[in-house]
């Protein structure tokens, strides 16, 4: 018994189809053969790989599957696959991820994403952090189909993604002038998301805006004409803040108007994001009409449009003003909005 076991030990690193054998050997020899061995005796089982060693083993094979980028064979996929569901449940989703590094590592993103999907239809799922391995390669090489294949998995799986898979996704748009693919993704989501989409495309429009690409974030939020969704508060709150930043004043106030039009009241957020763009514009008139009008509909203000006010009157040299707005900052402290008033804009 024991030279067969060295023999097949030996061999062990010889053919990768003997893995899971060997673990299944392994159970058997644990559940029918320890029994019979008599008191006393000195019984050694072989050793058997490690997760150490299964996942060196598997960088490998993963890494010898891929030549100049060709896609890996079908039956080194299965191979893996087979791995992965007969590897003890406690290592089941570390093994997996690391196949789907390797994979990645290898340059074959399509296996990646496929070995993803046999996993689900098996119902093991690895958790976010292999489709963030995938979705920061496909971002890095700029392949926005696989982003995209990989992101509605993301949701099918999971629903409910934090904003950080948001601003990659987002990310990997940077160098991309495909917008049909980019609309395209955002319906999908958006219908596998309802009744919860507003708050799914608030997410996009949010990431879109933080990468900086302002014009992807307004396409997406006009695109909500044509989905089940209806731009809210939240929604609105995101697009002035952008066109602000872009200092796209003259945008900010048809969105403002459309806002107001649709029954949607503005709020804090809403007011700073309006006082700030306007004084940095110059017009400092508007910035202080809607501030008096903020505080006639008992919105208390903050600290930060005290000092966004009171440096953009610096600014166009009305001091006195200025020093003004600054007595009634510091007389009023205790009473200003602080940061639990502000709602995140993008939820």
């Amino acid at each position: 018994m024991r030279n067969f076991v060295n023999v097949v030990a030996r061999s062990f690193f010889l053919s990768s189809s003997l893995l899971f054998h060997l673990h299944k050997v392994r159970f058997f020899l644990r559940k029918n053969c320890i029994t019979s061995i008599p008191v006393g005796s000195h019984w050694i089982l072989p050793h058997f790989a490690t997760i150490t060693e299964v996942i060196g083993h598997y960088k490998q094979l993963t890494t010898r599957a891929s030549f100049d980028g060709e896609e890996i064979k079908d039956d080194n996929l299965n191979q893996m696959l087979e791995a992965v569901e007969n590897a003890p449940e406690c290592t089941t989703r570390k093994v997996g991820t690391a196949y789907v590094h390797n994979l990645c590592k290898a340059g074959t993103l399509f296996a990646a994403v496929r070995l993803l999907r046999l996993l689900r239809d098996k119902n093991i799922f690895l958790g976010p952090s292999a489709y963030n391995i995938i979705l920061v390669t496909a971002s890095e090489k700029n392949d926005v189909e696989i982003l995209s294949q990989v992101f509605k998995d993301l949701i099918l799986s999971f629903q409910s993604l934090p904003s950080s898979l948001y601003l990659k996704l987002a990310r990997g748009f940077v160098k991309s002038n495909d917008d049909v693919q980019l609309l395209r993704l955002v319906k999908e989501v958006s219908e596998l998301t309802f009744p919860s989409s507003t708050k799914v495309v608030n997410r996009f429009i949010f990431a879109f805006a933080e990468c900086g690409q302002f014009d992807k974030a307004i396409l997406i939020f006009e695109q909500m004409e044509n989905l089940k969704c209806k731009p809210d508060l939240v929604t609105y709150n995101t697009v002035l803040d952008l066109l602000g930043r872009a200092g796209r004043i003259d945008e900010m106030l048809v969105y403002f108007r459309d806002m107001v039009g649709n029954g949607i009241e503005p709020d804090l957020l809403t007011y700073t994001a309006l006082i700030w763009s306007f004084g940095q514009s110059g017009n400092i008139e508007e910035s202080l009409r809607l501030f008096n009008e903020m505080k006639t509909k008992q919105i208390r203000p903050s600290i930060y449009i005290y000092r966004s006010l009171i440096a953009s009157l610096k600014k166009m040299g009305k001091i006195e003003l200025a020093m003004t707005f600054l007595e009634e900052m510091n007389a009023s402290m205790s009473n200003l909005a602080g940061p639990k008033d502000f709602k995140r804009t993008h939820r």
